[in-house]
């Protein structure tokens, strides 16, 4: 078996753990936080996902002009990128927004109305665009939606990537510190599904392929489990025990391979949306930074070869000499990710490899085509 399978089937086979570490606790009025430098990284031009576990007291923040954050991308006055908060204003407001800046100086919103109370207990929540919608969701349902039609990236204008907390510049700076607890912070660079967050919503994630970020902050740090956007402590951040109780650690069953080729939009990464379980209906692979009109396809194998074919300057990195190795068109949403459901039926037997690298027409990559890097995974229980 090939060595990174072999590691796969090892990690298909290990028990699950119980994820309970730490959370960052934050207080309204005490300035606390994280500062990520700036990385485009952090500004996805393939569409969003952000997702948290929170805890949230309406009751207790300051009275005045508040905007208790989750998480920002900010640049000065020009305006954020995204951001994720509740809109407390100076009343007090219970509204959880998730805005994002497609045009200089425009922020699209969306809005969910939540009661008095209702988020002091542990509460997921997860905010997606995709290039034609908004969409806010909380314990893995869709609470509000709102049309986004141009298909329009996120306008990145520089600036850091803030944890917990609003504008450090501002003068009112400690009024936007979040109130409560947050935990399992993750920015992806495309939308998720509701089937996709519902099925890794009671997971602890790290180590997740294809330019995801993971922040667990169970070492009392602002470390990226996932990739390199680590952060620095503003103010004075608290790390409590109490964090809701979730199980598997890490993310099996999955693992980049091979390197793909360069397209008009840098490195193509390849991942999945949710892990290979027996029984995930829900399972896709997804690859992103293709060019918004190109034709997209799959290679699909039961491995990864130890040398790639090579065809047209491309590396193929699946094992493409397998009968059950095969070669499909892919959807491609309005920004770009294109993505290829697999369901996996109950009774596929734990340990099953698979690999697949996402092929495209493009004008900057070798003879007009481009490819992403491999992902290759293990079916887990």
């Amino acid at each position: 078996m090939h060595r990174s399978l072999a590691l796969l089937a090892a990690l298909a086979f290990a028990a699950p753990l119980d994820a309970q570490g730490l959370a960052l606790s934050l207080t309204n009025g005490v300035l606390g936080g994280a500062e990520i430098p700036y990385s485009p990284q952090a500004i996805p031009r393939t569409g969003i996902t952000l997702e948290a576990w929170i805890t949230y007291d309406d009751a207790t923040i300051i009275q005045g002009w508040s905007h208790p954050t989750i998480a920002r991308q900010r640049v000065g006055g020009a305006g954020e990128a995204w951001f994720l908060r509740v809109n407390a204003g100076n009343s007090r407001a219970t509204r959880l927004s998730f805005a994002i800046q497609r045009n200089a100086g425009v922020l699209d919103w969306c809005e969910w109305t939540f009661s008095p109370g209702q988020l002091l207990a542990w509460t997921h929540v997860a905010a997606t665009y995709d290039g034609a919608f908004q969409r806010l969701f909380v314990n893995g349902a869709e609470v509000a939606s709102v049309a986004r039609p141009g298909a329009l990236p996120l306008l990145d204008q520089g600036g850091d990537l803030n944890i917990g907390k609003g504008d450090p510049g501002s003068t009112l700076s400690h009024y936007e510190v979040w109130n409560g607890s947050i935990d399992e912070l993750r920015l992806w660079p495309f939308a998720r599904t509701q089937a996709e967050i519902q099925r890794t919503m009671n997971l602890a994630l790290s180590s997740v392929p294809g330019l995801v970020s993971t922040w667990s902050f169970d070492q009392s740090d602002f470390a990226d489990g996932s990739s390199t956007l680590n952060g620095n402590a503003i103010g004075t951040p608290v790390f409590t025990p109490g964090a809701p109780a979730l199980v598997t650690a890490g993310f099996p069953g999955v693992l980049s391979a091979g390197a793909g080729t360069p397209g008009c939009f840098g490195s193509l990464h390849a991942t999945v949306g949710s892990l290979p379980q027996a029984g995930n209906a829900a399972f896709a692979l997804v690859a992103h930074r293709f060019p918004t009109a190109a034709p997209v396809a799959m290679l699909f194998g039961p491995g990864i070869s130890p040398v790639p074919i090579q065809v047209a300057g491309l590396n193929l990195w699946p094992d493409l000499t397998s009968p059950a190795s095969f070669l499909l068109p892919a959807t491609r949403d309005p920004l770009g990710t294109a993505r290829f459901g697999i369901p996996i039926p109950p009774g596929i037997p734990v340990g099953s490899g698979f690999a697949a690298q996402f092929v495209a027409i493009d004008p900057c990559g070798p003879a007009g085509a481009t490819a992403s890097d491999a992902v290759a995974g293990a079916i887990v229980p």
